[in-house]
């Protein structure tokens, strides 16, 4: 068995070598190099493993001096992942944009583009603040349908999609429920307010029509790039992918990948800006009181759809 980070580019390098990111070009054999590269250092978990006869902090491996190093916690797994260094995180950052870049080479009918406005009166906002998300829909369709489907209703009175299919809840009117300033900013209950509860689209539920959850579609994009703001989805476990989703205020929230589904990010800045609008809002949303991660104050999404 290898690492987690191992099996997360093993299976970003099958899908991206199957289906309909085969075909093709240039870019595709771009980001499979960059995993490849990524993965040079990984070693298989029997060789750790053969040697352990105690606990871990018995088994002579100087663990604890690599983990100060910054070498990662998962060294008795097989891999050392140097997430501190420089050139890891361009490596990282650059598989991320080849991800994006998907959207153009490979094309996509989905939009690649939403929007959140989220109203906070307590923070004295004189107009709500507007958050701009860039969506990896080429690489993940499933997971970014259901992101868009959820974008254009409402929670509480409802708002019927083209389809008519009978869902009535959105991200509209939701609240944030969630902000852990050294993780991110959780969101997405569409029912209630505590962040306990969510649905999928019935458009891509695991069992339709009722919509609950699906599964997770790949983890190939990576929270670890030092950059700030991926959007990945929240979950109750594996393959329970509903409603509620998070976005990261780290970036070097390695420990999400792997585990929870990041399939956007917060549209980075254009030209000489130094961040983009949707940054500077989140930074401002982490310096809100918390107990216990609960905000002290309703932050509410009083609107939300795809960028035109």
């Amino acid at each position: 068995m290898m690492c987690v980070r191992s099996r997360t580019i093993a299976f970003s390098r099958t899908l991206l070598t199957s289906s309909k990111a085969s075909s093709r070009n240039s870019q595709t054999a771009a980001v499979i190099q960059i995993l490849d590269q990524t993965n040079t250092h990984t070693t298989n978990n029997n060789t750790a493993r053969s040697m352990a006869t105690g606990t871990r902090g018995s088994r002579g491996h100087g663990w604890l001096t690599n983990y100060r190093a910054g070498k990662g916690g998962r060294h008795l797994q097989g891999k050392y992942f140097e997430k501190r260094y420089d050139d890891s995180l361009q490596r990282i950052a650059e598989l991320n944009d080849h991800v994006f870049a998907l959207n153009k080479t490979l094309g996509t009918d989905l939009p690649t583009e939403v929007y959140f406005e989220f109203w906070s009166e307590p923070l004295g906002w004189k107009e709500p603040k507007r958050v701009v998300i860039e969506l990896a829909s080429a690489a993940l369709p499933k997971t970014c349908l259901n992101f868009v489907k959820l974008c254009g209703m409402k929670q509480e009175t409802g708002e019927h999609d083209e389809n008519d299919d009978g869902f009535d809840l959105g991200y509209k009117s939701t609240l944030v429920h969630k902000i852990e300033k050294n993780v991110g900013i959780m969101m997405g209950d569409v029912h209630f307010t505590h962040g306990k509860s969510g649905s999928c689209h019935p458009s891509v539920a695991t069992h339709p029509p009722h919509g609950y959850n699906f599964k997770d579609e790949g983890f190939i994009l990576s929270h670890g790039s030092g950059i700030p703001g991926i959007v990945t989805m929240s979950n109750s476990g594996v393959d329970r992918n509903d409603s509620r989703f998070m976005i990261t205020t780290n970036g070097l929230a390695n420990q999400l990948d792997g585990y929870h589904v990041a399939f956007g990010r917060v549209k980075p800045p254009v030209g000489n800006e130094i961040d983009s609008e949707g940054v500077v809002v989140l930074n401002e949303l982490c310096g809100v009181f918390t107990k216990r991660g609960v905000p002290a104050i309703d932050i509410t999404v009083v609107d939300c759809g795809i960028v035109k």
